[in-house]
C-alpha cells in the first residue's frame, strides 16, 4: 500500500551515514520467544513488552487477523522423519488448535499466541512453527478509455459469457454499489476468513469496480483471502468453478525470495495449467526496496548499502505505520542468522546518529537451521522525521538479501530491479505493472512500480496497466492494484469475443496489441491497448453455404458462407467429424471451397469449418454449427439377362460398387414401364436391394423384338442416380 506519498516528494539528500556498532546490540529478549519465526516473534514480543493492545496494534500494521480470542494462523513445519501426519493432525488438535489446511508448505493452523509460541515444544516432531504470510493489497475509470475498453464494448465485447474472479481482502461497501447499480450481484462468492466478506477492507470493491468497467456483462466471482493458505485454497475454489481470470491486486511478502519458488507462485501455475488466466499486480515497491550482496567494507558485521552507507533512510509521518521486510537467499529455512534495526534520524535541521539511543524498533530473532530466511519489524512512527535501516550480520553471510519497506527509500539508495511481491514472480502469473493515465502515452512507470526481473531470471512485468484512475471506492485509485484489473477486464473482453481462446491466448494477444514504452523490466510488453481489430469474422461463429455444396458418389465439396470483417483477406479450415477415415481435414486455407475426394457411395460424413481474418493475430471464429451429407450412389451398370425365350428373359442387377445399402429399380425403356422384382410391372420405380434383383423374369415380350432395360440407383437420402447402362435384349423369333 502506498504510504504517505507526500513525503516523496521533497527530494531529500542526507549525507552518508555508518551506525554505531554498539547500537546493534541484540536487546534483552527470552530465549524461547528469540526463537520464535520472526513474525510470530514480534506479536508475541509485542504482547510482552506493551500488552494486548499492542500486540492487536503490530497485527494491524501487518494486516492480519487476530480474532476476538487472540487467535492467529500459523504455520507448522513437520520434522522428516517424524510422526505420521495423522499423528501430528491429533496432537496439534490436542494442543488447543483448529487445523486450517494441510499441503506441501506444512500445516495451517489457527492458535492463541500461548498456544503457538509453545507448538515446538509441547508437540513432538515440529521442526518450526510460522506465522502464516499476509495478504497485502497494493492500492496506492478513465483506465477504460485509455486502453480501449470503450471502442471494444462499441464493437460488441462485453465480457459475456466470461467468469472473472477478484482474489483479494475485503470486499467491503461493495451491497451499496450493487444497489446504486454501478456494480453487478455476483454470480459467486466464496470467503476463506474469519470475518464476513464484507469487511477488512473496500480494496476488494475498489478492483471490482475497475474489472466490472471494463468488462461490464463478465460474471463477477468474489472470494476474500487473508493469507496465503486462503489464497491457495482461492485457487482449488476457481478451478472447480471453471474460472476463466482472475484478478490478484494482493502479494505476499517475506514468503519467497522473488524467485517463483513457494505456495503462492505454485497454487498461481496450478492455476494456468487448468485454462485460467492469473492477472496478478507486481506490487508497489519500486522506490521502496533494495537488493544486493552482504558487502561488509569496514568488517563491522553491518551491511554497507554503498561503501559508505550503513543504513537506508526514508522519510515518515508521525502516526504512520511503518514495516520493513529482510530476505535472503536460502529458503526455506536458514542457519544464517540476520537482524534488522529501525533508528531515528531525527530532521534534517536537527539531525541525529544511529546509536543505541536512538534504536526505535528491532527485529533480531534467531535464525539456527529450522527457521525461515526472514525478519520483519511492525512499528509506528513515533515523530515525523527521517528512519534509518541497518542489517546486521550474527554469523555467516548471505548470498543475496532485499529489503522491503513501506516508504520509498532516500539517498538515490532504493534498487527498484527485482521488487516484486510473490504471486507476481511466478511462470504463470500474467503480471502488471503501473503507469499514471495522465502520463499514458508518454510514461514513465509510476516510481513505485515494482520492477522486474524475478530473482530466478524470469521476465516481469509482461504489461502495464493505467492507474490514478477515477474510482467511487479509491477517487483517485493510484497503485499496481488499479493498473490490474484494467487487463483481468481486457482479457474478459477478448474471451467473450472468442471463447475458444486459452490462457495462453489471452496472454499472447493482450501482450502481441500493447505499445511498447521502453525497458521490458519496467513496462514488459508495452501499455495495454485494444488492437483495432480483435474480432473474428462475422457471422461467428460461421455458417456453410449449404446451396453452393457440390456432391457425388465419392467426394464432396465443401463451401464456406459470405464472412464480413475489417482485415482481408481471409483463411478457411475444414474439419472432418467422424470415424471416417477416408475423410480429411482441411489446412489452413485461402480458398472458401474445400474438395474432399476420397469418398465412398451412399455414406454419411459430417464436417465443420472456421475462419480466420488477418489481423496482427488473426482472429478465429467458432466452429460453424456440424453439418452431414450423404454421398450419391454410384451410377450402376447394365444388368445381365439370360433364359431368353421369344416372350420372356431374365434379369440381373450386377453388383456395381456400391454398398449394399443402395437400392435399385430397373425400367424397361422400350414400354416405359417399371420392372417389380417378381416380374411384373409398374408405373412408377419400385427400390429394392440388389439381392432382390437376382433372377427377376420378364414376361409378355413380343417375339423377334429388341428391348432396352436400364437400372437406376437411389441413395439413403433418397437422392436418385438416374438411368444407368443400357442392356439390349432381343427376342426369339
Amino acid at each position: 500500500m502506498l504510504l504517505s506519498a507526500c513525503f516523496v516528494m521533497g527530494a531529500f539528500v542526507l549525507a552518508p551515514q555508518d551506525v554505531d556498532p554498539a547500537a546493534v546490540v541484540r536487546p534483552a529478549q527470552p530465549a524461547a520467544e528469540r526463537a520464535l519465526d520472526a513474525g510470530l516473534g514480534q506479536l508475541v514480543r509485542a504482547r510482552r513488552e506493551r500488552g494486548d493492545a499492542a500486540m492487536r496494534e503490530v497485527a494491524g500494521l501487518r494486516g492480519m487477523d487476530v480474532d476476538a480470542d487472540g487467535r492467529v494462523e500459523v504455520v507448522v513445519v513437520r520434522h522428516k522423519p517424524g510422526p505420521s501426519l495423522a499423528a501430528s493432525l491429533a496432537a496439534l488438535t490436542a494442543a488447543g488448535c483448529e487445523i486450517v489446511d494441510v499441503d506441501q508448505d506444512g500445516i495451517a493452523v489457527r492458535a492463541t499466541l500461548d498456544v503457538a509460541a509453545q507448538l515446538k515444544q509441547t508437540v513432538a516432531g515440529i521442526a518450526d512453527v510460522r506465522l502464516a504470510p499476509i495478504a497485502k493489497s497494493f492500492a496506492v475509470s478513465q483506465g477504460v478509455g485509455l486502453t480501449g475498453g470503450f471502442a471494444a464494448q462499441s464493437l460488441g465485447a462485453d465480457g459475456a459469457g466470461v467468469r472473472l474472479a477478484i482474489i483479494d481482502t475485503g470486499f467491503v461497501g461493495y451491497s451499496s454499489l450493487v444497489n446504486a447499480g454501478e456494480l453487478p450481484a455476483a454470480t459467486a462468492t466464496k470467503n476463506f476468513t474469519g470475518s464476513s466478506l464484507e469487511a477488512s477492507s473496500d480494496h476488494g470493491t475498489a478492483v471490482a469496480l475497475i474489472a466490472h468497467q471494463m468488462a461490464p456483462a463478465a460474471q463477477l466471482y468474489l472470494v476474500k483471502v487473508g493469507t496465503l493458505s486462503h489464497y491457495k485454497k482461492a485457487i482449488d475454489w476457481l478451478i472447480d468453478k471453471k474460472v476463466h481470470v482472475f484478478n490478484a491486486s494482493i502479494g505476499f511478502l517475506a514468503a519467497n525470495f522473488s524467485d517463483g519458488t513457494g505456495g503462492a507462485a505454485a497454487a498461481t501455475n496450478k492455476a494456468r495449467k487448468h485454462g485460467i488466466l492469473p492477472v496478478v499486480s507486481m506490487g508497489n515497491y519500486g522506490d521502496s526496496h533494495w537488493i544486493g550482496a552482504f558487502a561488509d567494507d569496514d568488517a563491522d558485521k553491518l551491511l554497507n548499502y554503498t561503501p559508505t552507507s550503513e543504513v537506508v533512510r526514508f522519510n515518515a509521518q508521525a502516526g504512520s505505520g511503518i514495516e520493513v521486510f529482510l530476505v535472503w537467499d536460502d529458503f526455506p529455512a536458514t542457519d544464517i542468522d540476520l537482524d534488522v534495526f529501525l533508528f531515528d534520524l531525527g530532521t534534517l535541521a536537527n539531525p541525529k546518529p544511529a546509536t543505541a539511543q536512538n534504536i526505535v524498533a528491532t527485529s533480531t530473532f534467531d535464525q539456527t537451521g529450522s527457521q525461515q530466511p526472514i525478519e520483519i519489524l511492525s512499528t509506528i512512527a513515533p515523530t515525523t522525521g527521517i528512519y534509518g535501516i541497518a542489517v546486521n550480520r550474527v554469523g555467516k553471510k548471505p548470498s543475496q538479501l532485499a529489503l522491503f519497506t513501506s516508504h520509498p527509500l532516500l539517498d538515490g539508495l532504493n534498487v527498484a530491479t527485482s521488487s516484486l511481491a510473490t504471486p507476481a514472480d511466478a511462470d504463470g502469473a500474467y503480471s502488471v505493472a503501473a503507469m499514471a493515465h495522465f502520463a499514458w502515452g508518454s510514461g514513465p512507470v509510476e516510481a513505485f512500480s515494482s520492477r522486474g526481473p524475478a530473482t530466478d531470471g524470469a521476465e516481469k512485468p509482461q504489461i502495464t496497466g493505467p492507474d490514478g484512475v477515477a474510482n467511487t471506492v479509491y477517487p483517485p485509485f493510484f497503485g499496481t492494484s488499479a493498473s490490474a484489473p484494467h487487463v483481468a477486464g481486457a482479457a474478459a473482453l477478448l474471451k467473450s469475443v472468442q471463447p475458444a481462446l486459452s490462457a495462453d491466448d489471452l496472454a499472447q494477444r493482450l501482450s502481441t496489441y500493447a505499445v511498447p514504452m521502453g525497458d521490458a523490466y519496467e513496462f514488459g510488453a508495452g501499455r495495454l491497448t485494444l488492437a483495432a481489430d480483435f474480432l473474428p469474422p462475422s457471422p461467428d461463429p460461421a455458417e456453410f453455404d449449404l446451396g453452393a455444396f457440390t456432391i457425388t458418389p465419392t467426394s464432396v465439396t465443401l463451401v464456406a458462407g459470405a464472412l464480413a470483417d475489417v482485415s482481408q483477406p481471409l483463411e478457411y479450415q475444414f474439419d472432418a467429424l467422424g470415424k471416417a477415415k477416408e475423410a480429411t481435414d482441411s489446412d489452413w486455407i485461402a480458398t472458401p471451397q474445400w474438395l474432399d475426394d476420397a469418398l465412398k457411395p451412399n455414406r454419411k460424413y459430417a464436417y465443420r469449418y472456421r475462419a480466420r481474418d488477418s489481423a496482427i493475430l488473426p482472429n478465429t471464429t467458432r466452429w460453424s454449427a456440424p453439418i452431414e451429407i450423404r454421398t450419391h450412389a454410384l451410377v450402376p451398370l447394365a444388368p445381365t439377362a439370360s433364359k431368353i425365350t421369344a416372350t420372356s428373359c431374365r434379369l440381373k442387377v450386377v453388383a456395381d460398387g456400391n454398398p449394399s445399402s443402395v437400392l435399385y429399380a430397373v425400367r424397361n425403356v422400350t414400354t416405359g414401364d417399371w420392372l417389380t422384382p417378381n416380374g411384373g410391372s409398374s408405373g412408377g420405380p419400385v427400390f429394392a436391394k440388389r439381392t432382390k434383383w437376382k433372377a427377376t423374369k420378364v414376361k409378355g415380350l413380343t417375339p423377334a423384338t429388341t428391348y432396352e432395360f436400364r437400372v437406376l440407383a437411389i441413395n439413403s437420402s433418397s437422392v436418385e442416380t438416374g438411368l444407368g447402362q443400357a442392356l439390349f435384349v432381343t427376342t426369339a423369333p
